[in-house]
């Protein structure tokens, strides 16, 4: 774990920096599995993404976690009987029911 103290200012370029690591959390390499429930989603880490496992920002303070050991995937189980594709809905025109 790191601790980044002393983070003052708004637009600070610090924050900023970190805030722009942040986003490689978000890299997604996902693979959709409709035969196998239990990975339905599959993501394969980046080496960032296996080594650590999120950024916090508070007052003043950000604090960067690291995995206790690296992660090789993230896996999204699909649960209840009914699948929201919400990754098309973003695409789709909105049409109230």
């Amino acid at each position: 774990m790191y601790l980044c103290e002393d983070i003052h200012g708004a637009g600070n370029r610090f924050h900023a920096y970190l805030a722009g690591v942040a986003q490689h959390l978000h890299v997604d390499n996902s693979t959709l599995d409709f035969a196998n429930p239990e990975r339905r989603v599959v993501v394969a880490t980046t080496p960032f993404q296996a080594a650590v496992a999120s950024i916090h920002f508070y007052p003043y303070v950000a604090v960067i976690e690291l995995n206790a050991m690296p992660v090789a995937e993230l896996v999204a189980p699909k649960r209840g009987t009914r699948w929201e594709p919400f990754g098309d809905a973003w695409d789709a025109p909105y049409r109230p029911d």
